[in-house]
Formats: structure tokens, C-alpha cells, sequence
């Protein structure tokens, strides 16, 4: 089964690959409203590549980049510290992986006197990870 589905897809491959070479012979030629014709552009055969390569399955937007977003000083209290994602579309599920052993996009401590670092490391489909540190200063009374 998996050498058939291997065969299929170099078949479409070399489908697209001589699309490209000889697009002439393979196109829908398109026209515009002075009735010029022309062919569509290497582009449009290009945009399938990711659905054959990947088996047509979605592709992944890996996350680039997290930042912790909370309090850096404060006096002996609960502090809630927050994640920012970016791109905002990066592919789900999105796992969260903080110092403390929290699992979610946040994360609550009690903290008392001293400094504090508080980790974060997101994941998403492509299972490559992105790290992120927050030092927060807790004064005493």
C-alpha cells in the first residue's frame, strides 16, 4: 500500500513537473477583456506541490515565536503570567510546558521574597519547540 501511494505521488509530481516545462500543452489558457489569452503562471501549478507532498493533509504555521507576559517586581503575592504566540494562526494543538509543571497558555504561582524565573517552551505540528524566560523580583515587606 505504501508503494503504491509512493508511485502516486511521483506520478504527480512529474505531472506538474512538465506543467511547468511545457505549460502550453497542459494549461486552461485564460483570457481578459481585451480577449488577450495567456497561460496561467507557474504559480498556480506550484501551489499544489504542498498537498502532494505532504499527502494533502494540512500544512503546518510553526509557532516563531513566545513571550511571557506578566509582572517583573511586585511584593509577596499571586502572580499570573500569560502567553503571546506569534504568527496568531501558528497550527493547533499548541502544548505548554512551564517550570512548574503547568500545561496551559498560563500559569499562577504564590511567590515570596527573591527572584523568580519562570519558564514557558510551546510546541506545535512540526515538534519544534520555542523557549521563553521571565525574571520577576519579589521584594520583601
Amino acid at each position: 500500500m505504501r508503494a503504491r501511494a509512493v508511485l502516486l505521488t511521483l506520478a504527480f509530481v512529474l505531472v506538474i513537473a512538465l506543467t511547468a516545462i511545457f505549460p502550453q500543452s497542459w494549461h486552461h489558457v485564460k483570457a481578459d477583456d481585451s480577449g488577450y489569452s495567456y497561460p496561467p503562471s507557474y504559480g498556480y501549478y506550484l501551489s499544489f506541490l504542498p498537498l502532494i507532498i505532504g499527502g494533502g493533509g494540512e500544512v503546518c504555521v510553526p509557532v516563531q515565536t513566545v513571550e511571557i507576559l506578566g509582572e517583573t517586581e511586585g511584593l509577596p503575592d499571586t502572580y499570573t503570567f500569560d502567553t503571546e504566540v506569534t504568527p496568531s494562526d501558528a497550527s493547533a494543538p499548541l502544548t505548554y510546558s512551564w517550570n512548574n509543571g503547568d500545561t496551559t497558555a498560563s500559569s499562577t504561582r504564590d511567590l515570596g521574597a527573591g527572584e523568580h524565573e519562570v519558564k514557558v517552551t510551546v510546541c506545535n505540528c512540526d515538534n519544534e519547540c520555542i523557549s521563553d524566560d521571565h525574571i520577576i523580583t519579589i521584594r520583601g515587606y
